[in-house]
């Protein structure tokens, strides 16, 4: 019975990591992609910034300041909301690692109770 309840806990922890590995690859994925999009906006509003500016010098009409800074607001929100779900996942991988915690913790509490507990092998005792 005890081993039964010892095997089903290992595959449900085996199951967890899985999980927790799968969830670790995503994030490791959306964060590469978050970077990758936070560096096309920054290329973005230089060369933005870069044409205005030779716009201004070669006296072409340019958008509007407030044109221009209504399409910033809408960037720096999709910035932000980026932001907002790399905290999500970095949340995610607190409680994952929590868990994970809480798992080993009750690893051990059940070898602990079925007296499984693996010790080291200790040296002969000399008499000198």
């Amino acid at each position: 019975m005890a081993d039964e309840r010892d095997h089903l806990a290992n595959q449900r922890d085996a199951l967890a990591d899985e999980r927790e590995t799968a969830a670790d690859e995503r994030e490791t994925l959306a964060d590469a992609r978050d970077r990758t999009a936070d560096e096309r906006e920054r290329r973005l509003n230089d060369l933005e910034h870069s044409v205005d500016t030779r716009g201004r010098a070669g006296r072409l009409a340019v958008p509007p300041a407030r044109q221009r800074t209504t399409e910033a607001i809408g960037r720096s929100r999709a910035l932000l909301a980026s932001t907002a779900a790399n905290l999500d996942r970095a949340e995610a991988a607190i409680d994952r690692q929590r868990a994970r915690d809480e798992r080993e913790d009750a690893e051990i509490l059940r070898e602990t109770v079925t007296g499984e507990v693996p010790t080291a092998p200790q040296a002969p005792k000399s008499d000198v």
